[in-house]
């Protein structure tokens, strides 16, 4: 029988503003919705492998979360459109999710994000993001940069099927990094580099 971590009696810390969670995939994690509970927290890292149990969870309540870092199977994102707060994000290992939308988090400053699934990213007009970093996506054909007038620092390792970089006429990132992406041609990346 595999090992339990157990949150349920956790709510009583109700000021708690960072919380860091990292099981191992043989260990059951129950009762994570009590992390919804905590109204203050700022930092959540959950680290789940390939455990489910992140599944079910739903952070919209979690207003004043800024730091957001999962890792391990999770099927919707929609509560992050709610987390207006945030400023760092690094997700790894989503998988079946097929759009991340980003585009309501104005204050996001850094994104990871590394072996998903997803298919499209819509950042709208953030102009606030200085580093994106997309690692391991096989399944991403394009990234539009054109809102995002602050970029500085952009990484795109291992993704096989990007085709092209969307960018401003006139925008220009400080540091631009594509590797192992075929398809992503060398004048695609000076066209944007500094």
């Amino acid at each position: 029988e595999p090992a339990t971590i157990n949150l349920k009696g956790l709510e009583v810390l109700e000021n708690l503003e960072e919380l860091s969670v990292g099981i191992e995939h043989k260990i059951k994690l129950e009762n994570l919705s009590t992390v919804e509970k905590f109204k203050k927290l700022k930092k959540l890292i959950l680290l789940n492998g390939t455990n489910t149990a992140l599944d079910k969870i739903n952070l919209e309540n979690n207003k004043n979360l800024n730091t957001l870092v999962i890792c391990g199977k999770l099927k919707n994102l929609n509560f992050i459109k709610k987390n207006k707060e945030l400023k760092n994000v690094n997700f790894t290992y989503l998988r079946g999710i097929k759009t991340l939308d980003f585009s309501k988090n104005k204050k996001l400053k850094n994104v990871v994000i590394a072996e998903g699934d997803f298919k499209k990213i819509n950042f709208g007009k953030n102009s606030n993001l200085t580093k994106l970093q997309i690692d391991m996506s096989n399944k991403f054909t394009g990234l539009n940069i054109k809102g995002l007038k602050k970029l500085k620092k952009l990484r795109i390792t291992q993704c096989n099927k990007i085709k092209r970089i969307y960018s401003g006429k006139k925008q220009k990132v400080k540091s631009v990094k594509v590797k192992d992406c075929k398809r992503i041609s060398k004048k695609d990346v000076k066209r944007i580099k500094k």
